[in-house]
């Protein structure tokens, strides 16, 4: 479906509150309320951009959204291009908590398409580069299995054939992938602090507690 921003005032007031909400989600995560309030939040925001809930629950059917941001050359009051304002807003956050408050019960995939001024090609990518983040300890504790088997079935794609993953390699390894390749998708996933948070609270704590000792 296509959405026409009608209103820049309310792109700029999603961006600007739901980038608070997430930034400090660990306070209400384990709250079940606050989730289901926000799970509200997100639907009547979506609903103002006219994504109806007609719309939501379709989309509590699919396994794979793909968000699309356009540039039609508006601006904010302060001429900031809305289209780096919606960028800030966390689309999958959103369509994740909306559908799922709409009876989803799969997982959901929820990529981002970014538009350029090249051609488009409606062709299946032949090689895609699939790069994870998950350094020292979190690569321990936290797996991207479920996120691989997902972009895999959502392109068609397997593991040395079409699909590279880049899991975790040195910075100087990453450059040399990069460039001795024509990769027609580059995916990138990693680890926020929530997550980082939820699958080990003692890492999160103490990396604050040191950083209070040194104030």
């Amino acid at each position: 479906m296509f959405v026409l921003a009608n209103s820049v005032r309310t792109i700029s007031r999603m961006a600007m509150q739901w980038g608070y909400i997430l930034r400090v989600r660990t306070r209400w995560a384990g709250d079940a309320d606050m989730r289901d309030h926000f799970g509200e939040k997100a639907s009547n925001d979506l609903k103002d951009l006219g994504i109806t809930p007609d719309y939501i629950q379709q989309f509590a059917s699919v396994k794979h959204i793909e968000v699309q941001l356009y540039d039609l050359g508006l601006k904010t009051a302060d001429g900031t291009p809305v289209l780096d304002v919606a960028s800030e807003i966390p689309w999958e956050y959103l369509l994740s908590s909306a559908t799922q408050k709409a009876g989803r019960f799969e997982s959901l995939l929820v990529t981002r398409c970014l538009t350029n001024s090249s051609n488009v090609m409606r062709t299946k990518p032949r090689n895609v580069l699939f790069v994870e983040s998950a350094p020292g300890r979190i690569g321990q504790i936290y797996k991207f299995a479920d996120e691989e088997a997902r972009l895999s079935a959502a392109l068609k794609l397997k593991e040395n054939h079409g699909l590279t993953f880049a899991r975790t390699e040195p910075f100087s390894r990453l450059q040399d992938m990069l460039r001795k390749k024509a990769w027609e998708v580059v995916h990138v996933t990693g680890v926020d602090t929530h997550q980082a948070c939820l699958a080990d609270r003692g890492l999160l704590l103490r990396g604050c507690e040191k950083r209070r000792r040194h104030r």
